[in-house]
């Protein structure tokens, strides 16, 4: 883990190791924050290594929300495109993924994107614009879906009153091979 930090990040990641073993991606995130994940042997969870200087909160890392992966490898995976129930993803809604305009921080809820509350404006933007060809990118964790890649395409599904989508399931043992890690 070490080897791929170096000075302050590798000091970030110790705390962050320190702190918790769990942790959640968001799109926004993933193209705002460099990270990578591991697979800890010990603990059998996944852990996060931000590397930016932004540690996500306890909230999210709890939740099993901080698998930075590469969504774009993920998605030429040749597995099957299963349908989703919605309201199996719905949690993510309550979670603080984004950050609200002019932030830098995890301080807006899909919820509020949804309400149109202010400084959501950025991301409803980007809800309105989402490309729903492709699926969204889940895996297993904690015995509940979590979104590797897709939040603002589930938000569009939600507000179109779709009930189902579709989503590539991705097996947990991909998410500790360093190919699929975001670097």
């Amino acid at each position: 883990m070490e080897r791929w930090l170096s000075g302050r990040k590798r000091r970030r990641a110790k705390a962050l190791g320190e702190q918790s073993s769990r942790g959640f991606e968001s799109h926004s995130l993933r193209t705002s924050t460099r990270a990578s994940t591991e697979l800890s042997r010990k603990s059998s969870v996944l852990c996060i290594i931000i590397m930016e200087n932004r540690i996500p909160p306890k909230l999210l890392t709890d939740a099993g929300l901080s698998m930075f992966v590469n969504t774009i490898k993920l998605r030429e995976l040749p597995l099957p495109v299963e349908e989703v129930d919605i309201k199996d993803l719905l949690w993510h809604f309550d979670m603080p993924v984004w950050e609200k305009d002019g932030t830098d921080d995890w301080n807006l809820t899909p919820w509020e994107v949804i309400r149109k509350e202010k400084g959501s404006e950025g991301h409803q933007k980007r809800v309105e614009t989402a490309d729903t060809i492709h699926p969204l990118v889940v895996t297993r964790y904690n015995s509940r879906w979590v979104i590797l890649d897709g939040v603002h395409r589930l938000v569009r599904f939600y507000m179109q009153g779709e009930k189902k989508v579709k989503a590539k399931i991705i097996p947990t043992k991909f998410l500790s091979f360093r190919e699929y890690q975001s670097e």
